[in-house]
């Protein structure tokens, strides 16, 4: 995940380096780094509104009474 190099050996990102991958649409980086915890903003790219008719499926298929 570093973008400096390309190494498997290398795959932490330090405060301030970033990881994107523009096929999902989404970019990771390290915020601060604590022995408690660690911080991380993660961000996405523009997502595509599509329109669809919703769909509805009751199960099972009978009515019930209560």
């Amino acid at each position: 995940m570093t973008p400096a190099t390309t190494s498997w050996s290398n795959p932490v990102l330090i405060v301030g380096q970033s990881f994107s991958d523009p096929n999902a649409g989404v970019t990771i980086t390290p915020v601060s780094v604590r022995s408690t915890g660690t911080t991380v903003s993660v961000s996405f790219g523009a997502l595509a509104c599509v329109c669809a008719i919703p769909t509805i499926t009751l199960s099972p298929a009978q009515s019930q009474w209560v």
